[in-house]
């Protein structure tokens, strides 16, 4: 089983970084757009005055391509955060319309930090190991935010029949703790550990993101929140 795309929950949606600290070791590896979009939700994009935010853990970088690719799709009727698990706000923004969860999947869940040290015992820049989805949904101080979620999560292809997956564990959490699911957890493919996507998977995501962003100006609609 594949460590990044591939090798149980907690109490509710929360934060607990600064977004102002200094690199941490290994950090140099991470992507500088990730380090551009997130302080100040620099990445927002869209102009409906609603908002989601993507929040992903990614230890070789393809689930950040995906992440991208649905904030991408999403930007099309919401403003749009992409924010890394590890980095993410300092506060849940009441105002936030979804939360969109994404991460590997790590022996037929969400990682834990066991199997991220595995991942960076593989390449992985070390920094990335120190939080993921599962930390996330299990922070506290976001406790009165119970909005919408969707999650996705990336696999190995040749195991894609196999039972588990981070988004299928992360929806169960999200949904005990009151959550409401706007879509099915959703799976992307890598060929292996390290990648790459399988040709059309960023496509796929993008086209997910959209309707997602669809779901959630329908529900304002619904709710008189948008004309």
């Amino acid at each position: 089983m594949g460590v990044d795309e591939a090798q149980d929950g907690g109490a509710n949606l929360g934060t607990s970084c600064d977004l102002g600290r200094s690199l941490q070791p290994g950090e140099r590896a991470l992507s500088r757009r990730t380090r551009e979009v997130v302080p100040g939700y620099a990445g927002a994009r869209g102009g409906s005055g609603m908002k989601a935010m993507v929040v992903y853990e990614s230890m070789f970088g393809n689930t950040e391509e995906v992440a991208r690719a649905v904030a991408a799709g999403l930007s099309g009727h919401v403003s749009t955060y992409v924010v890394r698990a590890g980095d993410e706000l300092s506060d849940l923004d009441q105002e936030i319309d979804l939360v969109v969860l994404g991460g590997p999947t790590h022996a037929f869940s969400m990682s834990r930090p066991k199997t991220r040290e595995d991942a960076v015992r593989q390449g992985a820049a070390p920094a990335l190991a120190r939080r993921g989805i599962r930390e996330f949904l299990g922070g506290s101080r976001a406790e009165t935010w119970r909005g919408p979620v969707a999650t996705f999560d990336t696999r190995v292809a040749k195991v894609r029949h196999m039972p588990g997956s981070a988004a299928r564990k992360a929806a169960a959490v999200a949904r005990r703790q009151g959550h409401r699911l706007v879509a099915e957890p959703v799976s992307f493919y890598v060929a292996d550990t390290h990648g790459p996507l399988l040709s059309g998977e960023l496509q796929r995501a993008r086209e997910w993101g959209d309707r997602l962003g669809v779901a959630v100006e329908e529900r304002a609609r619904a709710h008189g929140s948008v004309p």
